[in-house]
């Protein structure tokens, strides 16, 4: 969420004249900050009573959200939001008046800078995809 919301604050700060790319960049970072803040709650509070949260094994009495689903289902908003901002200042670039190789060079910059920081989370995103049995297993006492 912080590195989304820095490229977003970024994005707005050099766009001062480009209306539509202003209000597109407040979109997505409104978007981004919602779903980062309501993710972290329900990691937080995913199970009631909190403070059994981080017991093993879980006492009887506590519900737990499943952490697998919870993953999955932030993974959609997570991943329009990454496109969003890659493809954000595209037009923007092309637009630029530069030689050829050095716009083809900044564009692949912008690419390549957004795509190694949060690319990460998809293999996370994955490994909790496929190790999602034992990790229910390890939450369940089993």
């Amino acid at each position: 969420m912080v590195s989304k919301s820095s490229i977003m604050i970024f994005y707005l700060r050099i766009a001062k004249t480009k209306q539509f790319f202003r209000t597109a960049s407040t979109v997505v970072l409104i978007v981004a900050v919602v779903a980062g803040t309501a993710l972290t709650l329900l990691n937080v509070f995913q199970c009631r009573p909190v403070s059994n949260t981080f017991s093993n094994p879980l006492p009887s009495n506590t519900k737990c959200i499943d952490i697998v689903t919870l993953y999955l289902s932030s993974a959609p908003v997570n991943i329009l939001t990454d496109l969003a901002i890659l493809f954000l200042p595209m037009p923007i670039l092309t637009a630029l008046c530069l030689p050829r190789k050095q716009k083809n060079i900044l564009i692949a910059t912008f690419g390549e800078s957004h795509v190694a920081p949060t690319g990460g989370r998809r293999g996370e995103t994955v490994f909790i995809a496929d190790h999602g049995s034992r990790s229910r297993r390890l939450r369940h006492g089993g």
